[in-house]
């Protein structure tokens, strides 16, 4: 998924890039090259470490919220004296945790429960589309779920995504192609 968010993002952006080789384990070869390098310069996505991208590690939710965040512009910053959310999972110096405060309160986010948001599971795709979703909420939308048939795994997207993700295909954020 951290790919596809990458790959999002740079199509929404420019074409030109000017690749910053700033990741040693993205090749100037690879297909999604100039569009990690584009997320890169524009603080998109910040890399894992030790001047590392790893575009095999598995995308999780507070990943997901951080660059889905950066990527609308949203720093994370609070309004002058609003205080961090706090939740069992997410330690207040975690390098997601301003960003999974604000879409809690954008109600982009949710989690198990109130005090669980489990920033270190795997993102699914229903999730992603359900986070992009809501924070897109406001824009018009024909809730034409037919678009769904065009998944792969139709079968396997819950009722509560089910919106959200017809929504994500008509908008061609969800990639249908084989």
């Amino acid at each position: 998924l951290v790919l596809i968010m990458v790959l999002i993002v740079s199509q929404t952006a420019c074409a030109e890039t000017t690749a910053s080789g700033r990741f040693s384990d993205v090749s100037t070869s690879s297909p999604y090259y100039k569009a990690v390098s584009y997320c890169a310069e524009k603080g998109i996505v910040s890399g894992t470490g030790n001047g590392k991208f790893s575009p095999d590690v598995i995308t999780d939710r507070g990943m997901f919220v951080t660059m889905f965040l950066r990527m609308t512009g949203d720093d994370g910053n609070r309004a002058e004296g609003e205080e961090l959310m706090t939740f069992a999972d997410v330690p207040p110096d975690m390098y997601c945790a301003v960003y999974i405060t604000s879409a809690v309160r954008q109600k982009i986010l949710y989690g198990s429960d109130e005090n669980h948001m489990l920033p270190d599971k795997a993102v699914t795709t229903q999730d992603a589309a359900c986070m992009i979703y809501r924070y897109y909420q406001s824009k018009a939308f024909d809730d034409d779920r037919t678009a769904l048939n065009a998944l792969k795994d139709k079968d396997e997207v819950a009722d509560y995504a089910a919106k959200a993700c017809a929504w994500a295909v008509n908008m061609k954020i969800l990639d249908v192609s084989d």
